[in-house]
């Protein structure tokens, strides 16, 4: 579909705004996003440990650093060509059509998942005694299975989506096109309505009462939780998991504003300038989104300052490595110290049999020569 418009465009800050979200994109693909999935497969290597399995985080955190990385892979594979001037993602209408509907499958997957963490932690304050529900792996996979199907389904109007382009005449060019995927009215309100309700406003608000009351509670009933290591380790998560989604939502707040400009933009046909709008916008969402980003690679660090288990557990772990690393340093040189001791020992006594000889071999011609 092309769109023509003989509004006079800002070409200055089109071109700007271009290679300022390029070089966003490029340090995102090469640095976050490359770091960001190092990070996400080392906590779940950690999470599957022993010491974890116990206990649902691990069920859960192991999902979300999946689903981070799944992020990563998605963006990197659509995002370096970005990088280089060109675009997988305009280059065919289902391009544009699957990029959407995965990318935003997995932002919102990533939120309601955050809403599962923190509604267990909830009932586990709660039903401290009771709740033997978590023990259950089959259901939990089952309920966010559910959880995923409903998330497809208001997603699909993404499958509407087509590339528009739109073409401008300038004093200075001769003429200036510039593609971005779009849809009629009706599937725009409905997608933007579920991008804002199901990945930001609903699992904000959730979360964000959730919170609240998981607050509430653990100062009202800390004493239930007694001595033991295992409620020790649930403890933990407790607080980790009311910090971790306040950090969680402030980093959503950039995307928030992003989606209204965006909702405004594609919905008022009064704007003629429709190309620096576009321009724009690219370049706020791609800033916008480095905060959670940001989240999503950093996750482990927020784990280990907020999570005193799984701070001891990387101290163990490195711990144990450089324990590890020390001894095999210490049987090496053990080991080069005695081959240097054969070696010398081996050349000192051969130089002493052959002084030796030498010396008996004077004597006795000492001897031969005076009789």
């Amino acid at each position: 579909m092309n769109v023509s418009t003989e509004k006079s465009e800002n070409f200055d800050y089109i071109k700007r705004a271009g290679a300022a979200s390029r070089a966003i994109v490029f340090y995102q693909c090469y640095i976050l996003f490359l770091l960001g999935i190092l990070l996400n497969i080392i906590q779940i290597l950690i999470f599957q440990r022993k010491t974890f399995k116990k206990t649902t985080m691990s069920f859960y955190y192991t999902i979300n650093s999946a689903i981070h990385i799944c992020i990563f892979v998605h963006l990197l594979t659509f995002g370096i060509p970005i990088t280089q001037n060109r675009s997988i993602i305009l280059k065919s209408d289902w391009n544009c059509r699957m990029y959407l509907f995965v990318l935003r499958t997995l932002y919102q997957s990533s939120s309601w998942l955050n809403v599962a963490i923190s509604t267990d932690r909830l009932l586990f304050v709660i039903f401290f005694y009771k709740y033997k529900f978590q023990k259950n792996k089959k259901i939990l996979s089952l309920i966010l299975l559910v959880i995923l199907v409903i998330i497809f389904l208001l997603n699909s109007p993404n499958f509407w989506f087509y590339i528009t382009e739109i073409k401008s005449n300038s004093s200075l060019t001769n003429q200036t096109s510039s593609k971005y995927c779009t849809s009629s009215q009706t599937a725009l309100l409905f997608r933007d309505i579920f991008a804002i309700a199901i990945r930001t406003v609903v699992p904000f608000i959730l979360m964000f009462v959730i919170n609240l009351v998981l607050i509430i509670k653990v100062k009202q009933s800390r004493q239930k939780f007694g001595q033991k290591k295992r409620n020790s380790q649930e403890f933990n998560f407790v607080f980790t998991v009311i910090i971790t989604t306040f950090i969680f939502l402030l980093t959503y707040m950039p995307n928030v504003v992003w989606i209204a400009l965006s909702n405004y933009f594609q919905n008022n046909s009064a704007i003629k300038q429709r190309q620096t709008w576009n321009a724009f916008l690219f370049l706020f969402e791609v800033a916008s989104s480095s905060t959670y980003f940001a989240y999503y690679s950093l996750n482990i660090f927020f784990q280990f300052s907020f999570n005193s288990v799984f701070r001891n557990e990387v101290v163990k772990i490195l711990s144990y490595r450089m324990a590890s690393i020390y001894i095999k340093l210490f049987a090496f040189k053990l080991n080069f110290m005695r081959s240097l001791r054969f070696q010398f020992g081996f050349h000192s006594n051969f130089i002493n049999s052959r002084r030796g000889f030498v010396l008996t071999k004077e004597f006795f011609s000492k001897k031969k020569s005076k009789s």
